[in-house]
């Protein structure tokens, strides 16, 4: 090959060093620009209330707000309207998912939000609040081509970014895009008491002539248990102290009441009283009222005063102490008291 070809070659070569440096230096200058933060940054401001709704139908919402007891979700029973226990998790999760929102900017152009879900009547709206002041206000339109991405925009333009978030499921929304109200169950917290049997170090149950309390060994005991029912005590193993944890724990209610449900149905009857002590020496209280026999279920209210249904079952096993002796241990305690 001769030098003058060599010499094109090389120049050639140089140039397309050049364009590629070049494209990969303008990729690095736009790329900000690719991905964009579609909400304000919550850092300093993090949202104290939510509402979201399906535009389709704008009577029936999602309403959650922090409090100093944690946070409630707003709940309509038989024309009642009332709060009750939110499940902190799932509100954190939309929160985070929301804070850390960005997306690629698909169109911008009214005419084509109804191919997005996101026309009149259209998606889901969601407004975070503080203090009682909007901090920003989203719909969620159609999911997104991919696994876990949808189309947004903000509610006061016509911008629709794709999203690497899938907003809708957080609202348990598994289909294409949303066409019905909001369910408000998966947002209420019904777990009383959280802690599984091998959290727990203490139980005590008084109710009227009713008095029974298990209480985990010290130390040196190892997995011993003491079981005092009424003024009987006895030694258990650790093993034996699970099944009858197991029975009561975690707690779950069946659903939320209004606060001033909690009345005294049955004069002749005592209120019950359950304390728990986790491992951490948190405390645990219920009061709990005797039961409907026709629908099988009881009003429990906590240390807070919220009220809950729970399962007449729960209460039966609280309220019969001797159950949770096996046979096998009371004929053991028997021969013993004989010798």
């Amino acid at each position: 090959m001769k030098s003058w070809q060599l010499s094109i070659l090389a120049i050639l070569f140089i140039c397309l060093v050049f364009i590629y440096f070049a494209g990969q230096r303008q990729q690095r200058e736009e790329g900000p620009d690719i991905f964009v933060s579609i909400l304000p940054n919550f850092e300093n401001k993090w949202p104290d209330s939510l509402k979201a709704y399906w535009r389709g139908s704008k009577d029936k919402g999602l309403v959650i707000k922090k409090t100093k007891d944690g946070w409630l979700v707003s709940v309509k029973k038989e024309g009642k309207k009332f709060w009750t226990y939110a499940k902190s998790q799932k509100v954190e999760k939309l929160l985070h998912d929301l804070s850390s929102l960005t997306g690629q900017l698909r169109a911008d152009d009214r005419r084509y939000l109804d191919d997005f879900g996101l026309g009149e009547n259209q998606g889901l709206q969601i407004v975070l609040e503080r203090s009682g002041s909007r901090l920003a206000s989203l719909v969620v339109g159609k999911k997104g081509p991919g696994w876990g991405s949808c189309f947004v925009k903000k509610a006061d333009s016509s911008k629709v970014y794709l999203v690497s978030k899938d907003i809708l499921a957080d609202f348990d929304i598994w289909s294409k895009q949303m066409d019905s109200p909001i369910e408000i169950r998966p947002w209420i917290e019904l777990t009383l008491i959280k802690e599984t049997p091998f959290e727990i170090n203490e139980v005590e149950y008084k109710c009227g002539k009713i008095h029974w309390s298990l209480k985990r060994g010290q130390q040196k005991q190892g997995s011993k248990w003491q079981l005092n029912i009424g003024k009987k005590s006895q030694v258990i193993d650790g093993n034996r102290a699970q099944e009858i944890l197991s029975r009561l724990f975690p707690m779950r209610a069946t659903k939320p009441l209004p606060k001033d449900e909690f009345r005294i149905q049955d004069k002749a009857k005592e209120e019950g009283v359950l304390t728990v002590k986790d491992k951490n020496g948190a405390l645990h209280l219920l009061y709990l009222r005797p039961c409907n026999e026709k629908e099988q279920i009881c009003l429990v209210k906590d240390e807070k005063g919220y009220v809950f249904n729970i399962a007449k079952d729960i209460k039966k096993d609280l309220d019969e102490p001797k159950k949770l002796i096996k046979e096998e241990d009371k004929k053991g305690k028997t021969s013993q008291q004989k010798r």
